[in-house]
C-alpha cells in the first residue's frame, strides 16, 4: 500500500461569517490541529484580527504585514505516513449557539500528482480557501 505526506500550507480568509470575524479552527479527520487564539479573521484585518495564516514559515499576515508566530512548529502540520482518505474540516468556534461547520477539504494519494491544492470552504455566507500539498512517501 503507497503511503502519502499531507504538508498543510495556508488559510486564508475570504469572507468572514461573522461581522467582528470569525473565531476559526481545523481538524484533520475530525481531530483539531489548528486554531486562531484570541485572534478572529476578517477579510480586512484591524486590530488584532488577521486574513492569512502560513502554516509553512509560522506566520499571520494581518493589517500592517506578515508577523511570526512564536513559538511555532511547522512539523505540526505535516502529517506523515497516510494510507486511507482523509479530509480536512474549517469551523467557527460559537460559544452559545454551537460551532459553525464552514466546509471539508478532502485528501488521497491521488493528490499527489495535483501539486499545490486550494480547497475552497464556503458555507453560510463564510468563505476561505485551505491550501495544501500531497507528497508520495
Amino acid at each position: 500500500m503507497q503511503t502519502y505526506t499531507v504538508h498543510l500550507l495556508g488559510l486564508k480568509c475570504i469572507q468572514s461569517q461573522e461581522n467582528a470575524g470569525d473565531e476559526i479552527y481545523i481538524t484533520f479527520n475530525r481531530e483539531k490541529i489548528w486554531q486562531t487564539w484570541e485572534r478572529k479573521m476578517h477579510k480586512k484585518p484591524h486590530d488584532i484580527q488577521f486574513d492569512e495564516f502560513d502554516f509553512e514559515k509560522g506566520r499571520l499576515h494581518d493589517h500592517e504585514s506578515w508577523k511570526k508566530i512564536e513559538p511555532f512548529e511547522p512539523e505540526d502540520y505535516i502529517f506523515r505516513q497516510q494510507t486511507r482518505d482523509l479530509f480536512f474540516e474549517i469551523w467557527d468556534a460559537d460559544l452559545f449557539l454551537g460551532d459553525d461547520y464552514l466546509g471539508r477539504a478532502p485528501v488521497s494519494v491521488n493528490d499527489a500528482a495535483h501539486g499545490t491544492i486550494q480547497a475552497v470552504c464556503r458555507r453560510d455566507g463564510a468563505h476561505y480557501t485551505l491550501t495544501y500539498r500531497v507528497e508520495l512517501d
